[in-house]
């Protein structure tokens, strides 16, 4: 894909000789390296291929004709007879290199992706490529892998494993074998996943730097749309005006004239973004029915899903509210139904909104719960296009206090209190949020996180006043915790019965009243100590409810230590349930991956992961996690992964080949 370096090769082969004299080969190439290729010499060419018995060179030539497609922009549905010919090339595998295989099964993602708009179609055969590709030993072609693959895990909402594609290439993107071509879609995918994450500055420099690259000229025209729309979607999310306008005239000028429906469809789609963000949803709508309508022209089944969003995110903002709602609940099924979760997941917060705006508390909740229950365990909230401010509102009108003459909520069923440590501090007194202002400083939240970490019942006053004050005599240190148990008691009082007390002192020892307060880590270590657990579907509902690390962003010795202790009960519970065999295996992958990156230099859990991935069928995926291990064991300890993950990766790759 190296085009620069074929021209130059091609040159002195074809200087003054007629197209159709030439060996099929260099006929092929010469014919790749025009604007726009002839898919009837494709047809040609194929039929010349297969009839001199060169594989490689029917394999290339469908490869080719579905770039030339993609690249036309016209009509997605030619993909229909190439598609069906590289179906039957694959069942002639052995035949051909490693490197033909990889990149064929590259194209077909392409046409599953832009032709079906289906990202569970488009991830098989992606996932075969990772391992074809690796076996050819192609660097450009690992880098092309990794950046379409993270592009569908990102839609998909599986932002981990995006991240995780990216970061795993980043230093192959740096080696002198990979092409100016893949390098470049590479940084772009990569700038363009930062942007939308919120690393705004570092993105948006990321995705100038692809497009003033100097190997730019030398592209062909559709590779330099599809990175000028990467540019300007960055841009978009950014709000810059000036650099928007001037991005969007050059890709109309290159595509209107063309007729090439589906960048111009991609163009409206960015431009709809950028209407959105800076408060016109007018205009976004407009801009998105004109994306729906070129995708429609092109024949491409992905414009509609990604323009779908934008154009119920816009009837929101118009608070076209009955309008919006029966748009989202219409495109749900097929978002889901197409691997689109994230998507999935943002609509579910779009009709959170509305609900808050029409003060139906009960049904926001829902919606809002129903956002991330769809994505990926482990995953958080993401609101397309909006930002994390648009969360936070929702989260507000949840948990506000209600206007004068509003409708009271159902009571809370279960403890009135409820402390969330696990994943970030959150306390809820009968459904309502308890906010910082509230709090009258950071010693009162230390204070309950002690007695939570020094777990919730009968904790020395003495203890509590050594740990929260360390540098003070001991009476002095005691006065001190007796004030800040008086204003931590008070954090609560307003949403409790006059002369409830739900902190409690006997004895020079603290706790908390079970009977007012339930505490997610306390009751998760509860839970795995209650006899019983054994049963699997039990087991795993624990492990379920452990969210996320205890307090992730507090890093003082105390908490470190209690969420260690954590750590390593769920880990233990975790390979207890995949020991088990009868959990769900969506659930016990999902469980050993999250104890994988919270203990990644426990050997048996990867080992464990690579069992139950190829227990699953997916050796590709077994391999991954080895590794996986290998690169974090070494980089951390300079050793290698023991002797039973060298084994499971041996059995992986017999499997494969």
């Amino acid at each position: 894909m190296d085009f620069c370096r074929l021209a130059e090769a091609l040159r002195p082969m074809v200087a003054g000789r007629d197209e159709f004299r030439l060996p099929p080969r260099i006929h092929f190439l010469r014919e790749s390296l025009k604007e726009e290729p002839s898919l009837q010499i494709y047809d040609q060419l194929y039929v010349t291929f297969l009839f001199i018995d060169d594989l490689e060179g029917a394999y290339g030539c469908v490869g080719a004709a579905i770039g030339a497609i993609w690249a036309s922009g016209r009509d997605f549905r030619l993909y229909e007879l190439w598609m069906c010919r590289a179906d039957f090339l694959l069942r002639r595998i052995r035949e051909v290199s490693s490197l033909a295989v990889a990149s064929l099964l590259g194209y077909m993602a392409l046409a599953e992706l832009t032709g079906q708009g289906n990202l569970d179609l488009a991830v098989m055969p992606y996932t075969v490529q990772q391992h074809w590709a690796e076996k050819s030993e192609s660097v450009s072609l690992r880098l092309l892998h990794a950046s379409t693959a993270a592009f569908c895990s990102f839609w998909s909402g599986d932002l981990t494993n995006a991240e995780f594609l990216l970061s795993e290439n980043l230093a192959l993107s740096e080696l002198l074998e990979a092409s100016s071509l893949s390098t470049l879609l590479f940084h772009s995918c990569l700038g363009l996943c930062r942007v939308i994450k919120g690393e705004s500055s570092e993105g948006l420099a990321m995705l100038a730097g692809v497009v003033k690259h100097g190997a730019m000229a030398r592209f062909p025209l559709s590779i330099t749309l599809h990175l000028y729309t990467n540019y300007l979607y960055g841009l978009c999310l950014e709000g810059d005006l000036v650099m928007i306008q001037e991005v969007a005239d050059f890709i109309m000028d290159k595509t209107i004239l063309p007729c090439n429906y589906y960048h111009l469809a991609c163009m409206h789609f960015c431009l709809a973004i950028a209407a959105l963000r800076l408060g016109t949803p007018r205009k976004a709508l407009l801009h998105a029915e004109a994306a729906l309508q070129r995708g429609r022209m092109s024949n491409s089944q992905l414009i509609a899903p990604i323009a779908a969003l934008i154009r119920g995110q816009a009837l929101a903002d118009l608070e076209e509210n009955a309008q919006a709602m029966d748009h989202f609940n219409r495109w749900l099924p097929r978002w889901q139904d197409r691997g689109f979760t994230l998507f999935a997941s943002t609509a579910f917060l779009e009709l959170a909104m509305i609900h808050v705006r029409l003060g139906n508390r009960p049904l926001a909740a829902g919606y809002f719960e129903r956002a991330g229950a769809v994505l990926p365990k482990g995953e958080s909230l993401l609101a397309l296009y909006r930002g994390r401010k648009f969360i936070e509102k929702i989260e507000r009108g949840l948990y506000a206090p209600l206007p004068p003459g509003a409708v009271s909520p159902a009571p809370v069923q279960g403890p009135p209190i409820r402390i969330q440590m696990l994943g970030g501090f959150r306390v809820t007194i009968n459904g309502q949020e308890v906010y910082d202002r509230m709090w009258k400083g950071r010693r009162s939240k230390e204070l309950l996180w002690a007695i939570i970490a020094l777990g919730g019942t009968k904790v020395s006053q003495e203890k509590l006043a050594l740990l929260l004050w360390p540098d003070s005599d001991g009476d002095r240190a005691l006065n001190n915790l007796k004030m800040a148990l008086s204003r931590l008691r008070k954090v609560a009082t307003p949403g409790l019965e006059e002369g409830t007390t739900w902190l409690a002192v006997k004895h020079k020892r603290v706790s908390l009243v079970s009977a007012l307060c339930r505490v997610d880590s306390l009751a998760f270590v509860q839970a795995m100590k209650r006899p019983g657990k054994e049963n699997c579907r039990e087991l795993q509902q624990v492990l379920c409810s452990y969210r996320d690390e205890f307090l992730p962003d507090q890093e003082e010795w105390w908490i470190v230590d209690c969420r260690k202790k954590l750590r390593a009960l769920f880990v233990r519970g975790a390979l207890q349930l995949a020991g088990n065999g009868t959990g769900d295996k969506d659930v016990v992958l999902a469980l050993l991956e999250q104890a994988c990156h919270a203990d990644p230099l426990h050997e048996t859990v990867y080992a464990s992961l690579m069992e139950q991935y190829m227990e699953a069928g997916y050796p590709v995926y077994a391999l991954n996690i080895f590794r996986r291990a290998e690169k974090v064991i070494s980089a951390q300890t300079g050793r290698q992964p023991g002797p039973k993950l060298h084994a499971l990766a041996r059995k992986a790759k017999k499997i494969i080949s």
